[in-house]
């Protein structure tokens, strides 16, 4: 019984094996096929265990193999490290491994991409071309190198680029250099050129000073030798007549001025010359002017007149007219060469009756040369006296553009008045001459930069010493001018 059950287990395990052969035998790749896959591929092994990645077996052509599995891993899985190989078995089909760390094994790729042994499969692979790899490589190292080159140029040309920046640099901060030196050699030597200047200025004017100081006393002498000479001569030879030249005077200023009413009264009416009073030096009316149908003129304003031409007149030609009749005017405008506007010189707002009488005399003059005025309408002449007789209504009085000249313009006028006497008679600046304005001010702002800046702080500096250089030139010339 038992001799048949071993045989009955024998046999099954026969059958089993053949098998298992007979599938495997089905997707083996053999024979040149697995000789040209093994030399033209590199074959790169992986699934082999969890613990560790794959790796890489090289078969040569001198029948030698070599595997990137680590040796560590070799001794221990009998994973192939390097050795030699050949295939063997029925039908070229069994790649026989001789390694020099394990024992002999033999294998077998599949074309479902695993490699057998002869029990069991070991793990699955992968090929890759040798010529194939062997181009990548040459191209990825080409790509290198070329990239190396251009990275090389890179850094030259960078670096020549710094050189050039470098060298423009150092052409500049020399120039810099050398305009600093330059415009310090300028200031020095305008520094001492101002103060050779003022230094001369101050020699010249205090030699100026003492001359005119000399002059001034030598005129003074002079002077006093005059009037008592002259003292002397009168009171010597013509006392009498002196007597009476001042009796003479005093009776005279007796019959002009007999009362202080008298005196009063002229000094009223030299104001209402310049028309500050009141009431007009004799009330006007329209019938002091004598306008009519022939009226050849028409008054604009107490001192300008207008007047019409038939025909063009040329401006040259009538200018000349006037200047040769010794015609009295400011100034005339004209919009074409038929309509001229004329003004009077020195006319007062009172004076419409006399430049009334002198625009009619001037008119008939032109006229008699010209033969060409315009008479104005009827309607003109209405116009006319109405425009009239609305201006001699304020004629005299004080309007408000009087008031505003009175009150303003005069104060003005008189403020600028005492500003000039305060400077010339009384201020210590009136010891100054112009020159000394001009020396304190450079020497205030020697390089015209200060009252050009935006800072306070510069103008601030310029006041400071423009204001200490006036004080020390007043100290210097006072004496002298005493």
């Amino acid at each position: 019984m038992k001799k048949n059950l071993i045989k009955f287990l024998i046999t099954v395990s026969i059958l089993l094996t053949t098998f298992n052969a007979n599938i495997l035998a089905q997707s083996k790749i053999s024979g040149e096929k697995l000789e040209k896959l093994l030399i033209e591929n590199h074959i790169i092994i992986f699934n082999v265990d969890v613990r560790r990645d794959g790796f890489e077996l090289n078969f040569n052509t001198d029948k030698t193999y070599k595997s990137t599995s680590d040796l560590s891993y070799s001794y221990t899985y009998n994973y192939p490290s390097s050795g030699t190989w050949e295939i063997v078995g029925f039908g070229k089909s069994n790649l026989l491994l001789k390694d020099i760390h394990i024992e002999p094994i033999q294998l077998f790729f599949g074309e479902d991409g695993n490699i057998y042994d002869l029990k069991r499969k070991l793990y699955s692979y992968r090929l890759e071309n040798k010529k194939e790899r062997i181009n990548i490589q040459a191209k990825v190292a080409e790509e290198k190198r070329i990239a190396e080159e251009l990275r090389l140029k890179k850094i030259e040309e960078e670096k020549r680029q710094l050189a050039i920046k470098r060298e423009q640099e150092r052409i500049k901060a020399e120039q810099e250099r050398n305009k600093a030196e330059e415009i310090k050699r300028n200031e020095e030597k305008r520094k001492l050129e101002l103060e050779e200047y003022v230094k001369k200025q101050k020699e010249e004017e205090i030699k100026r000073q003492k001359e005119e100081q000399l002059y001034n006393n030598i005129l003074f002498l002079i002077g006093i030798a005059i009037v008592i000479a002259t003292v002397f001569y009168i009171n010597k030879f013509h006392k009498d007549k002196v007597k009476n030249l001042y009796k003479n005077i005093k009776n005279l200023y007796k019959n002009i001025f007999p009362n202080k009413e008298s005196l009063n009264k002229n000094i009223k009416s030299t104001l209402a010359i310049g028309g500050l009073n009141n009431k007009p030096l004799r009330a006007l009316n329209l019938k002091d002017f004598n306008i009519g149908k022939s009226t050849l003129f028409r008054m604009t304003k107490h001192n300008s007149f207008k007047i019409k031409f038939k025909k063009n007149i040329f401006k040259e030609d009538f200018l000349n007219f006037l200047n040769k009749n010794s015609v009295i005017f400011n100034e005339f405008f004209t919009k074409d060469s038929k309509e001229f506007d004329i003004n009077f010189k020195r006319s007062f707002r009172y004076e419409w009756e006399q430049n009334y009488k002198y625009a009619e005399k001037i008119t008939n003059l032109i006229n008699q040369k010209f033969s060409s005025l315009v008479n104005f309408t009827n309607d003109e002449i209405f116009h006319y006296k109405e425009w009239l007789s609305e201006e001699l209504q304020n004629n005299g009085k004080i309007t408000f553009l009087n008031k505003v000249i009175m009150w303003t313009v005069i104060p003005i006028t008189g403020f600028i008045l005492w500003s000039n006497i305060y400077y010339k008679f009384i201020s210590d600046e009136r010891f100054l001459t112009a020159d000394d304005y001009i020396i304190c001010q450079n020497f205030g702002d020697p390089y015209g930069r200060l009252r050009k800046s935006k800072d306070p702080f510069d103008h601030d500096t310029y006041k400071f010493r423009y204001n200490n250089c006036i004080k020390e030139k007043i100290a210097i010339r006072k004496p002298y001018r005493y």
